[in-house]
């Protein structure tokens, strides 16, 4: 597979990981905004923020922080 292609599939792999995490988000919103009463909506960002956002952190973290296998 030429340079190009190769480019070209990791930025659609990357297109497609960040469209479904942003569908997965949005489906969460949705739930956790059904389920808490009306005037404190904007817990559900919160709770986006503390479990989606916080665990792409902690992947970031991990992959480019941690050294050796101890801290693995």
């Amino acid at each position: 597979m030429s340079q190009k292609n190769t480019k070209l599939v990791t930025w659609f792999f990357e297109l497609l990981g960040v469209g479904l995490l942003l569908y997965a988000a949005s489906r969460t919103l949705d739930f956790v905004q059904m389920t808490i009463p009306t005037d404190k909506q904007y817990m559900g960002y919160l709770y986006l923020l503390s479990t989606g956002i916080g665990a792409l952190i902690w992947l970031g973290v991990y992959l480019k922080k941690a050294k050796g296998s101890t801290q693995r």
